[in-house]
């Protein structure tokens, strides 16, 4: 295993980490991942889920004895927020409760989720900050980092120097979107150490509807850690997963080589989303990114969780003019204006 540097933390970090957004609530599958990834010396876990005592109570039951375990060898992040549970009081109550959880009270990087979301700037931003630089002081985190989605939100925050680590996707798709190329030298001019996330973009790069592309697990890797980052999470699901990233290092040169898949990746993913944000900002306001996503997820059924964020949206896709404005910039054809119009049927009926 390979270990870098996050930032000039002094955190030592293995290139392959462990991403725990889809793992099942077997106790049994994650104790498999978890001895897998640390026998072959992947130290850092990134543990989304943030509250040990609500909607997270199936992770930290499961993989919460696996941390207390494994603590000495684990460079742990947790989470302050997560989705619709980022309000400040929810955040104060959750992250106390997690350093109970992993057994020494203390965790290496506190990561404040999805920065620069709606209700995630501002006020709501500078009094987390002052929140975690209160628990560095006493100890009990090593580091303050942050989770984004938006590369012009990261920018801003990069830039401030009010963090030391960002979690940002990395992936083949960005090979040559200035924009990312910008904040990574952002992210080294400022000491930042960047986690990547979304290495297989939620898995398309390997898989369009339903069918395999020609790009390998591999190949996704070597994009990834050829960029200047520390470490990458895939998101397993079982242990076959978690042997199939670390094999990154005992693969031979060929076999894990990047460069055909830049010349297959427009060609492979054409027609799909895969969430760069180049379409936006919208001259309505409307959120196409997010819109797309619910449109993904509602594929088996609108569920209350998805409806409740679309009826949240500030301007919905209903409003759409068809300026054209979004096309443009989409290196992967995807067809958003008609996205916008399903949305529309499928969510407000009657509109």
């Amino acid at each position: 295993m390979e270990y870098r540097e996050l930032g000039t933390t002094g955190i030592e970090v293995s290139t392959i980490g462990l991403g725990t957004e889809h793992l099942p609530p077997q106790p049994e599958v994650m104790a498999d991942i978890v001895a897998v990834a640390t026998e072959a010396g992947a130290n850092f876990i990134d543990v989304l889920q943030i509250d040990p005592t609500g909607d997270g109570a199936y992770i930290w039951n499961g993989l919460g004895p696996l941390i207390r375990e494994y603590r000495e060898k684990l460079v742990l992040s947790c989470h302050w927020g997560i989705g619709y549970l980022y309000d400040l009081d929810s955040c104060k109550r959750t992250f106390p409760e997690a350093l109970k959880h992993v057994g020494n009270d203390h965790i290496e990087v506190a990561m404040m989720t999805m920065v620069g979301e709606p209700g995630r700037t501002g006020d709501w931003l500078d009094a987390s900050l002052k929140e975690l630089e209160r628990y560095k002081r006493d100890g009990h985190i090593g580091c303050i980092a942050a989770s984004m989605h938006d590369v012009g939100a990261a920018l801003d925050v990069v830039n401030t120097g009010a963090i030391e680590a960002l979690m940002f996707a990395v992936n083949l798709t960005q090979h040559d979107d200035e924009r990312q190329q910008a904040l990574y030298r952002a992210c080294e001019a400022h000491d930042v150490g960047l986690i990547a996330m979304k290495p297989f973009s939620a898995g398309l790069l390997l898989q369009v509807e339903g069918e395999p592309t020609s790009i390998s697990p591999l190949q996704c890797l070597d994009y990834v850690l050829a960029q200047p980052v520390a470490t990458v999470v895939p998101g397993v699901r079982n242990a076959e997963e978690m042997r199939a990233s670390l094999r990154f290092h005992t693969a031979s040169g060929k076999a894990k080589d990047h460069t055909p898949a830049l010349a297959t990746v427009y060609q492979e993913l054409a027609g799909h989303c895969v969430h760069c944000r180049k379409c936006m900002p919208c001259p309505l306001g409307i959120d196409i990114t997010s819109i797309i996503a619910m449109m993904n997820w509602a594929r088996d059924g609108v569920q209350d969780w998805i409806k409740g964020m679309y009826d949240a949206q500030r301007v919905k896709p209903s409003a759409c003019d068809r300026c054209g404005a979004c096309l443009q910039p989409c290196d992967f054809d995807v067809d958003i204006l008609g996205v916008m119009y399903r949305a529309t049927e499928l969510f407000e009926p009657t509109a």
